[in-house]
């Protein structure tokens, strides 16, 4: 269930939350209902609005928030790449 009014997206037993606001977008990130700490990852957001692709870089903004100043249109597709800090990186499909 969304908490925040955004699109869920499940990978590597994490759940992710895409959520638009005025200034851009922003990903809740849940682990088994809990609150992930999101302090130490990085990554991007490619957002494709119809035929216009645009990215922006995703930055902790506090508790199980991650920040990027991207655009988000109603009906976009759009793709998180999540780097943890064990280097591995996650793709999240919304």
């Amino acid at each position: 269930m969304p908490q925040h009014g955004g699109v869920i997206a499940i990978a590597d037993d994490l759940s992710f939350e895409l959520v638009a606001h005025g200034a851009g977008a922003s990903i809740y990130v849940m682990d088994h209902d809990k609150q992930a700490d999101v302090s130490r990852l990085r990554g991007k957001l490619t957002v494709l609005n119809g035929v216009v692709k645009s990215e922006g870089e995703l930055m902790p903004a506090g508790g199980n928030k991650l920040d990027a100043a991207v655009k988000l249109e109603k009906g976009a597709k759009a793709v998180a790449t999540i780097s943890l800090p064990s280097g591995k990186a996650i793709a999240v499909r919304f």
